[in-house]
């Protein structure tokens, strides 16, 4: 990202350290944990798709729209889960920054009694850093909740509807049970 002169002025020096450090670590994230584990779901989950609507359109289809509600729910909570990332890193910014500042003229705040004001603001700061962190972390644990409950609603589905299907003689018990197995990636 570039930035124009005017923005990088407005900004403290903590803020702008934290920005580069943090965003290089979240390009890492995202490109070791988001980006390459949806290439490997991707390639795996399409042709598995294709693949079990073509041998019985009952299980492929149910297994699409167990796995489509569940895109739905993560994106619906992903948005909240951004808000309070761009929260938790405001303040995560602002916390650096005034430490910065302090380091940078310890002296003065000594010399003209500061200390014990310096040390509940930055108090204050960290509480609600600890908050930010606390829901940034709630947030990330309903995703994953979410992501545990549609693998498991996935299993439970195929099989009932393959159950239905291999009572109805439109399946065998070898795809029912195959295709139940095949979600876990």
């Amino acid at each position: 990202m570039l930035f124009r002169s005017a923005h990088v002025q407005g900004r403290s020096r903590g803020g702008l350290l934290l920005r580069f450090i943090g965003d290089l670590s979240m390009l890492r994230t995202w490109l070791s944990r988001g980006l390459l584990a949806g290439v490997v779901a991707v390639t795996v989950l399409v042709p598995t798709l294709i693949t079990l609507t073509v041998l019985n359109y009952r299980i492929g289809l149910t297994l699409v729209a167990v796995l489509a509600a569940g895109a739905a729910a993560s994106l619906a909570n992903g948005r909240s889960v951004r808000r309070a990332t761009r929260s938790m890193r405001r303040r995560r910014s602002l916390l650096i920054s005034n430490l910065d500042e302090q380091l940078q003229s310890l002296s003065v705040v000594q010399v003209f009694g500061r200390s014990g004001g310096e040390h509940a603001r930055l108090s204050r700061q960290n509480e609600s850093l600890n908050r930010s962190l606390y829901r940034v972390a709630e947030l990330r644990g309903r995703l994953r909740a979410i992501t545990s409950a549609v693998a498991l609603l996935s299993v439970v589905s195929v099989l009932l509807v393959g159950m239905i299907e291999v009572r109805n003689g439109s399946a065998t018990v070898g795809l029912a049970e195959g295709s139940a197995g095949s979600d876990r990636w």
